[in-house]
């Protein structure tokens, strides 16, 4: 067994650079993450949970944003003022050939993007190459939409977009 504990500056091209902060306990089968936080985009993301490599891949994890900043991840910030936060959480596993069985959902995601309000949640599944999405909502500003049902070799999925001005 082992602890394991982390300061430094991750850097990866094309995304902002994260000032990191990891802590957690350790074994050969899994690691339990004890706290996780990212300085980047101008807020904070936040990690804790599990990650396990045997006797199989799998994960359940809780990851919240706070106060972050989409306009750092666009070629002109200036366009894409705003502040945006989030709580969500997976679980799941990975097979040795790279299938994937998960759930997430994404409880909230709140806040303001070019001066209008932001506010949604989602729930997905994603097993054997199918995406069930029992609910997805997001609104922005005077727009939004809906959507829930599965997407894989057989497309049933309904929505409802609303969007008064696409002038962007």
């Amino acid at each position: 067994d082992y602890r394991l504990a982390f300061e430094g500056t991750v850097e990866v091209p094309d995304l902002a650079s994260a000032r990191v902060t990891l802590r957690g306990d350790g074994s050969t089968t899994d690691f339990e993450i004890d706290e996780l936080d990212a300085r980047t985009l101008g807020g904070t993301v936040s990690a804790a949970g599990r990650l396990a490599w045997w006797p199989a891949t799998t994960w359940d994890l809780q990851v919240r944003g706070d106060t972050l900043h989409p306009s750092a991840l666009m070629p002109d910030s200036t366009e894409w003022p705003g502040v945006v936060s989030f709580t969500a959480s997976s679980s799941g596993t990975a097979t040795p050939e790279g299938a994937l069985d998960l759930a997430a959902v994404v409880d909230t995601v709140f806040g303001q993007v070019r001066g209008e309000r932001l506010a949604g949640r989602f729930e997905g599944r994603l097993s054997g190459g199918d995406l069930e999405i029992p609910a997805a909502r997001i609104a922005w500003g005077p727009g939004g939409g809906t959507a829930s049902g599965r997407i894989g070799a057989d497309l049933d999925l309904e929505f409802d977009v609303m969007v008064p001005d696409l002038d962007l």
